[in-house]
């Protein structure tokens, strides 16, 4: 059983992810859909505050610019998977993946 728990925690969810969401200080900025998007868009997020830019590519996100002091998520990488999160901490800012039922192995 122990081990059965492990492989299922190791691979994740299952679930194609669809698009993702934005939010600012624990409320939602924006949603996008993964098929209304391009290669290489860029979404610009402007708040009160702070600015962030993120790349759309393959149905990943990316963020690429930021004008906050540390910039740890420009070093955090690409997120792809559903329930995958990007944080800036001194922007309030979370992009989180999401997939058409967004359940994960775990409450499934």
């Amino acid at each position: 059983v122990s081990f059965t728990f492990v492989v299922f925690s190791l691979c994740g969810s299952r679930e194609k992810a669809t698009g993702f969401i934005i939010q600012v200080d624990g409320k939602n900025h924006s949603s996008y859909s993964f098929s209304s998007l391009k290669n290489n868009d860029i979404i610009e997020v402007h708040t009160e505050f702070g600015y962030n830019k993120f790349l759309y590519k393959n149905n990943s996100i990316t963020c690429i610019d930021t004008d906050c002091k540390d910039k740890i998520e420009l070093k955090s990488g690409s997120i792809s998977k559903v329930n995958q999160v990007l944080v800036c901490i001194p922007h309030r800012l979370t992009v989180q993946i999401v997939g058409k039922n967004n359940i994960d192995v775990i409450s499934y």
